[in-house]
């Protein structure tokens, strides 16, 4: 049986190296007019420009911006914090950039950061942390260009 299954490989090996791979034959007929084709040009798109986001860096790095990791540990700030987030995601037609808005509590005080994609969807979320937190929100929100 073993030896019924390599002569087989055997005879489809040596027949597939027989194949002719030279070009065809040009068939130049004088009624049929002689044409090249042109290879296809893939065309990439340019490349979208990337953000500058030098600025945003710069002020981050002096230490005194509030950041996710400044995030109080109190038991009051963890529930502040839930509570704004489960309010701000039930912003009607909120962005994706609206949904992830850092929003950061230290003992009482709420900080909003980061783009939103409008001027109504930022005072919408600045609205839920005001109500939940009244008179400490300082917002650094920002309407993406």
């Amino acid at each position: 049986m073993r030896i019924g299954v390599w002569i087989t490989l055997a005879a489809l090996a040596l027949a597939g190296c027989n194949q002719n791979t030279s070009p065809p034959a040009a068939n130049n007929t004088p009624n049929k007019p002689v044409t090249t084709a042109k290879p296809a040009v893939r065309e990439t798109p340019a490349e979208p420009a990337r953000p500058d986001n030098s600025a945003v860096n710069k002020r981050d790095a002096d230490n005194t911006t509030i950041l996710p990791t400044d995030q109080g540990s109190s038991q009051a700030d963890t529930d502040m914090v839930a509570e704004i987030r489960r309010e701000v995601l039930k912003i009607e037609n909120l962005s994706f950039n609206g949904r992830q808005a850092k929003i950061v509590v230290n003992d009482g005080k709420v900080v909003l950061r980061g783009p939103v994609a409008s001027d109504a969807e930022k005072k919408a979320i600045e609205d839920v942390a005001k109500r939940i937190a009244k008179d400490n929100v300082h917002s650094e929100l920002e309407v993406a260009p």
